[in-house]
């Protein structure tokens, strides 16, 4: 009679396939064999809407973290937060001025190849996607 575990091989090599392709779907290959988390933290110029501004970003891990800056009459001062996989960073947004204002909003960005800026997409809460959100890595 076999162990019990010998039929089981086929299931046990799959749950291993998937556990690592969770561990590693995060990352990217640096062409070396390594493994290499992108960065998205730092300074950014960046364009939207046909205005211009800058951004701050923070990364622990997955999670990244900002605020920007950018003056359409006045001065809006903004947020997001999100969680990149891979070169991919996918969140929410959120600003205000000084009289009251707010809107917030989703955004999804993919980091350049050489790391120097990002092309995305953002749209209000209740809006389709499709409007451009470009940055470059200061």
């Amino acid at each position: 009679m076999k162990p019990w575990y010998i039929s089981k091989l086929p299931f046990l090599a799959l749950g291993a396939l998937v556990l690592l392709s969770m561990t590693f779907s995060g990352c990217l290959s640096s062409g070396g064999g390594s493994v290499v988390v992108a960065s998205w933290a730092g300074e950014y110029d960046f364009v939207w809407y046909g205005l211009s501004g800058t951004m701050t970003l923070t990364q622990n891990n997955g999670t990244v973290t900002g605020e920007y800056t950018y003056v359409d009459g006045t001065t809006i001062d903004g947020t997001l937060t999100g969680e990149a996989v891979g070169r991919t960073l996918e969140g929410t947004w959120a600003e205000s001025d000084d009289y009251g204002w707010s809107d917030s909003g989703f955004f999804s960005f993919e980091l350049l190849e050489d790391g120097s800026g990002f092309v995305g997409t953002w749209s209000y809460v209740e809006g389709a996607p499709g409007q451009y959100w470009n940055g470059t890595r200061r």
